[in-house]
């Protein structure tokens, strides 16, 4: 979409702003407004409703700006568009701070996060996940229709096996899914707001916060990580998250085995679509983290020391 295209649609919120392109589906507007960009309106109706609750009950979320004739958002062949106000600080970490502080923040937040999503969980619908169900389902058939490529099967089984001997003790809760330094928002060194909660789902309670340590591992936007300190990071998180709420002994047991889900559910993923770069990275932080399991688990209990 060109400046004038977009220009002519801001239109439809009386807005005559100057439109800055941020990323595939989201454009900045004079810097007051974000104007996101969706294909599927599923997503974007799990946007408006975790938005608006979140919103409902003081957490710090982007407000939603209505079209001129009253709607909360915009459709057009099939396009969607919602305009939110935008949120102040930005998504870069100060990193003059020292890192404990930095990673103890970030595990604050998401235990904020989490506490206000549990309750909100008995009043709004929300897509209920399987981890499991994914490991045995569509990843299992990608990676066998793939000839298990990069990831061996019985390295595969092996995993599967351990998250299914403790997937029913392993809490469950609507979480955001999509947990990185780029959807949390930071002015010096205070908060200052969550976003982007498309893919938010009910599921492995314990899911973001190894998503987000691995994300660390593949370095992060303004995140410069050696292999060795990160371990500590595990700490740090875990240490700031419960702050906010308590984990059980067994999610800080089963942190690795996560880990381990989550980058062969990312091989799969960019197997299917034919990403094979992007594939046998995952497939490296899976081996990665499989091989140091031990001091991950070893770390996530201590935490319960600190």
């Amino acid at each position: 979409m060109t400046s004038t295209e977009m220009k002519e649609l801001l239109l439809n919120w009386n807005i005559d702003g100057m439109p800055v392109w941020i990323s595939n589906n989201s454009w900045d507007i004079s810097d007051e407004y974000i104007l996101k960009i969706y294909e599927k309106r599923e997503e974007l109706k799990r946007s408006i409703v975790l938005l608006e609750a979140l919103k409902d009950i003081g957490m710090p979320v982007a407000e939603i700006v209505p079209v001129i004739e009253g709607d909360k958002y915009l459709e057009r062949e099939h396009v969607y568009y919602l305009m939110t106000r935008k949120l102040p600080g930005s998504s870069m970490v100060n990193l003059s701070e020292e890192p404990e502080q930095i990673y103890s923040r970030m595990g604050k937040v998401i235990g904020k996060l989490h506490v206000a999503l549990q309750e909100l969980e008995g009043n709004i619908d929300f897509w209920d996940n399987s981890l499991f169900s994914e490991m045995k389902g569509w990843i299992l058939e990608t990676l066998s229709k793939n000839d298990w490529k990069y990831i061996g099967k019985e390295d595969y089984q092996e995993t599967v096996n351990n998250l299914e001997a403790v997937y029913e003790e392993l809490p469950k809760q609507l979480i955001h899914r999509d947990v990185h330094f780029g959807n949390f928002l930071f002015e010096q060194f205070e908060f200052t707001g969550y976003i982007d909660f498309d893919l938010s789902q009910k599921n492995i309670r314990i899911f973001d916060i190894a998503y987000f340590l691995l994300g660390l591992l593949c370095d992060e936007k303004n995140i410069e990580t050696d292999r060795e300190k990160w371990f500590d990071l595990v700490v740090w998180v875990i240490n700031g998250y419960e702050e906010s709420i308590p984990l059980k002994a067994v999610e800080k047991a089963h942190l690795s085995t996560v880990m381990e889900c989550i980058e062969i559910l990312f091989t799969a993923y960019f197997l299917s679509a034919q990403e094979d770069r992007l594939a046998k990275n995952s497939a490296q932080l899976f081996y990665f983290v499989k091989e140091n399991a031990k001091i991950i688990r070893e770390k996530a209990l201590d935490s319960d020391m600190m």
